[in-house]
């Protein structure tokens, strides 16, 4: 019985993995449908990307000129994930020193 249940809870998985693929390219490929007609509205509210690419560099560069680094500061991002931060504020403000932490 243990072993039915789990043979069961890896048919699941793979069920849901192979759901999430679908929608994967189907997200992907309306995307590139709407790259060669971008007037054309589309919705996109039941798909899922499940990529995540981190902080927007764009985002990332604001943060840093609205938080005023000077040449002398130490900047420490406790969290920094890919590090979007630090990379913005250090090629902006290369004489500050950047630290950054992360659980991975």
């Amino acid at each position: 019985e243990t072993l039915r249940a789990g043979q069961e809870e890896e048919q699941e998985e793979e069920e849901q993995e192979e759901e999430q693929e679908q929608h994967s390219r189907e997200w992907r490929q309306q995307r590139d449908e709407g790259d060669e007609d971008k007037n054309q509205n589309r919705q996109h509210s039941h798909l899922v990307n499940f990529k995540f690419s981190g902080l927007r560099s764009t985002v990332a560069a604001a943060m840093c000129n609205l938080a005023g680094i000077c040449s002398d500061d130490v900047v420490l991002d406790p969290a920094c994930g890919r590090g979007s931060i630090l990379l913005e504020g250090f090629m902006s403000h290369s004489a500050a020193q950047f630290v950054g932490l992360d659980s991975e």
